[in-house]
């Protein structure tokens, strides 16, 4: 990890693997459509946390934790695996407090991430 991307944000090694296998022009399009299905998962997730149903906040955690791997969101991803082992106990507290912070993390995510795709274009 570079300085200028925390480890606890990005997983750099996964992009940069993305990257060498797909390509710049292909990344950019799966972060559009990481984008674009995040924005569902989240609706669903506060949906259910204003319900304050536990085993939803849980589904939702996990959904969005398996998207947010994927893209090299690591913090996202220990948060949304928190929230849901919170919600697989039954803490119900915790479930929500864990997925609470998930959208700061999502927020925070795709900006250092579009500031390391945005690098990579200036290097080139």
């Amino acid at each position: 990890m570079t300085d200028d991307f925390p480890a606890v944000l990005l997983d750099e090694a996964k992009l940069c693997q993305w990257q060498d296998l797909l390509g710049l022009a292909k990344l950019q399009s799966l972060v559009g459509t990481y984008r674009a299905s995040s924005a569902q998962n989240f609706a669903d997730l506060e949906a259910a946390l204003a319900q304050e149903d536990v085993e939803r906040v849980g589904r939702m955690a996990h959904k969005i934790a398996g998207a947010a791997v994927n893209l090299g969101f690591a913090a996202l991803y220990r948060q949304g695996k928190a929230a849901e082992a919170a919600a697989s106990k039954g803490d119900g507290a915790g479930a929500f407090s864990q997925a609470c912070a998930m959208s700061h993390l999502q927020a925070a995510s795709l900006e250092a991430l579009e500031a390391w795709l945005a690098r990579d274009i200036e290097e080139k």
